[in-house]
C-alpha cells in the first residue's frame, strides 16, 4: 500500500495515488459550489458512482433512479507523456477535454462548447470513435428512454499508478465547465431541433 500525501508541484500540479476518479468528484463538488447561487432551468444532481471500470453497473442503476434528461459525465482521460500517441492523448493544463462521438449528444455538446468560448474557459476536443468511450457515458446514454450525454475528461498523467498527475488548473476549468454546461440546459429540459 502506498501512503504518500498528496504533492503540489511544478505549473500548479498534483501527484498523489488514486486521483482516478476522486479529482472528477473534486470538479463536481467545485462545480456545486460555482452554482449554489444560481437560478437554473434545471434541477441538478451529482452523482458519484462504483464499478466504472468493470461495467458501470452504479452508474446503470443511479442514472435509472435519477431519471434525468441530460447528464455529464466527468472521467480523467489519459494526459500526453513520451511514451503516448499525441492523438491518444490530451495536453496537460490546456483544459478539460470534451467528448465528441456517438455516445454524447451533439446538441448539448454544442452549446457547452459555445458557452466555454463566451466565457473564456479553456477546454480541449477529444474524438471518441465507434461507440466505446470507456466511460459511464457508454450506459447513461442509453437509460430509460435515452439522456442526452456530454462527457468532460480532466487530463491526468500516469493514470492507475500511485503517482497519477492532474493540473489544478484543468480541475477548476472543469469544474467551471460543468457548472456552464448546467446553465445551458433549456426551460422544459429540450432543446429546438
Amino acid at each position: 500500500m502506498y501512503a504518500r500525501s498528496p504533492r503540489r508541484f511544478g505549473e500548479n500540479l498534483i501527484c498523489s495515488k488514486t486521483l482516478d476518479d476522486r479529482s472528477c468528484f473534486a470538479c463536481l463538488v467545485r462545480a456545486a459550489e460555482l452554482l449554489k447561487d444560481e437560478e437554473l432551468n434545471a434541477d441538478v444532481y451529482y452523482m458519484g458512482s462504483t464499478q466504472e471500470e468493470v461495467g458501470s453497473r452504479g452508474a446503470k442503476t443511479g442514472a435509472f433512479a435519477a431519471d434525468p434528461d441530460y447528464a455529464v459525465i466527468v472521467d480523467v482521460g489519459f494526459a500526453s507523456t513520451p511514451d503516448c500517441s499525441t492523438w491518444e492523448t490530451k495536453k496537460l493544463g490546456s483544459g478539460c477535454v470534451i467528448g465528441r462521438g456517438p455516445n454524447m449528444n451533439r446538441q448539448f455538446t454544442d452549446r457547452i462548447i459555445r458557452a466555454a468560448e463566451e466565457k473564456g474557459i479553456p477546454y480541449q476536443i477529444g474524438v471518441e470513435p465507434g461507440g466505446h468511450s470507456g466511460t459511464n457515458a457508454e450506459v447513461i446514454q442509453v437509460v430509460r428512454e435515452g439522456v442526452a450525454t456530454a462527457l468532460f475528461s480532466l487530463p491526468l498523467r500516469y493514470m492507475h499508478t500511485p503517482v497519477e498527475v492532474v493540473s489544478l488548473t484543468d480541475a477548476e476549468n472543469t469544474a467551471k465547465l460543468l457548472a456552464a454546461a448546467a446553465a445551458v440546459i433549456p426551460e422544459g429540459g429540450r432543446y429546438d431541433a
